[in-house]
């Protein structure tokens, strides 16, 4: 399920959204930041369900599937389980930190900066209603 809302996210992106220009004053290597932070985060929302998929598969039992049980699908491989689990706990944590770091920076920019870098990352039309209704 997480496989198909960020792929339904990024096709989403790359042709219907709105991506604003980074605001003028903001330094070269702080937009290559915020584009790495973005495009990593992808890359872990995507990786993540993939290692885990691997992981159940290779255990080489059945499973259950939202309201079905799935059948044995390949035999059982514990030594490449083994990777694809020990991949699984570091692109979480990765994505933790990944998360952590993009939190911080939204709030950073809105508490201290006070910039409107926070919103970009909302939808262009809720951020004209929220300045319309605010009489900005």
């Amino acid at each position: 399920m997480t496989l198909v809302v960020v792929a339904t996210r990024l096709i989403w992106r790359r042709y219907f959204a709105h991506v604003p220009a980074f605001p003028v004053n903001m330094p070269i290597i702080q937009q290559l930041v915020v584009k790495a932070n973005e495009y990593s985060l992808y890359i872990l929302l995507l990786a993540m369900p993939t290692t885990g998929l691997a992981r159940v598969l290779l255990r080489g039992q059945p499973f259950d599937l939202f309201f079905w049980q799935v059948p044995t699908l390949m035999e059982p491989h514990p030594a490449t389980r083994g990777v694809f689990a020990e991949a699984h706990e570091a692109g979480a944590t990765a994505l933790a930190v990944l998360i952590a770091l993009h939190v911080s920076a939204a709030l950073f920019h809105h508490l201290v900066l006070r910039d409107d870098v926070p919103q970009r990352m909302l939808p262009q039309n809720f951020s004209h209603r929220k300045n319309a209704h605010h009489g900005k």
